[in-house]
């Protein structure tokens, strides 16, 4: 009889703790997202965020998602069939409170013929600029497939032989000048969460290098048979995030570059003579380009006026 009673209370006591989990998971979806994000952290600091955490506090679904392989380097994958559902083709307005502080305006500083003085971050298109262009004695940090959600956690060969990450190379050396370029990669992932990781690591990098002259780069078009084949890896949609980019950079006081000027067709497609591959410029053309950002920066132009 005692037995049989205990058995009861065992069950009711089951039932009620599995209908307060379920009530839980409809009504404080949120709650679970960041005690899960809490519990993630909290067994691996290392995968790090910009401050304290709050990397992780939301968008942590799109985050758990590896973007080294995965949609990165969609660049390099342009031919493949992204219809799969593995990536949305989110198209909605970027809104977002978490942007950086408002920078005044200041003397811009000269840049040198060499760069001397700059660094690079991006992609693999900055990769591209870093092989065949004239970046000369700027440094890079650049990597196929890299995007907001792990530029910060990749280490990568500096000029000592060493690999360092982000944040450490932005310790080491006081730069006049940072370019970054990142936003293809994340085309596919939730746009709200990818802005707010990209405003977050403008303020980060501001942060490191409070006298440096940062300035935003547009990301390159692709070809309009790329284009027109791929609902993610399309120019509408770099579009989008370029125009949040720009309106980043104007809001903020930062720079502002767009090289699409200079390898659009008429359709504002990447010139398909201009490319292999769809995304990216032939190893020819990247010297024009490098050639373009240093007019651009000498001249003002890039100061987002």
């Amino acid at each position: 009889m005692k037995q049989r009673n205990w058995y009861t209370i065992f069950l009711l006591s089951t039932c009620i703790v599995a209908g307060m989990i379920y009530i839980a998971g409809v009504y404080a979806p949120d709650s679970m997202k960041i005690a899960r994000a809490a519990l993630q952290y909290v067994f691996n600091p290392s995968e790090g965020s910009f401050s304290e955490g709050s990397f992780w506090t939301d968008g942590v679904e799109e985050e758990m998602q590896s973007t080294d392989d995965a949609a990165a380097d969609g660049l390099n994958s342009a031919d493949a069939d992204s219809s799969d559902g593995t990536a949305s083709d989110n198209t909605d307005t970027v809104t977002s409170d978490q942007k950086p502080t408002e920078q005044p305006q200041r003397e811009l500083p000269q840049i040198p013929d060499d760069f001397t003085g700059a660094l690079f971050v991006g992609d693999s298109r900055t990769v591209g600029l870093s092989e065949y262009g004239k970046l000369g004695n700027a440094d890079v940090f650049a990597d196929t497939g890299m995007s907001v959600y792990n530029v910060t956690k990749k280490a990568l060969p500096a000029p000592d032989g060493e690999k360092h990450t982000l944040d450490e190379r932005l310790q080491e050396k006081n730069y006049q000048i940072i370019l970054l370029m990142l936003g293809i990669n994340e085309l596919g992932y939730d746009r709200n969460v990818s802005y707010k990781r990209y405003a977050e690591l403008v303020e980060h990098i501001r942060e490191l290098q409070p006298n440096a002259w940062i300035v935003l780069e547009a990301n390159l078009h692709v070809t309009q048979a790329q284009s027109e084949k791929d609902n993610i890896f399309n120019n509408e949609n770099i579009n989008q995030v370029n125009e949040n980019i720009r309106q980043l950079a104007q809001e903020n006081g930062l720079g502002y570059l767009d090289v699409n000027v200079l390898f659009d067709d008429e359709n504002g497609c990447l010139k398909a003579d201009y490319s292999a591959d769809g995304a990216h410029v032939l190893g020819s053309y990247y010297d024009d380009w490098s050639a373009w950002i240093l007019q651009e920066l000498q001249s003002g132009d890039a100061n987002n006026r």
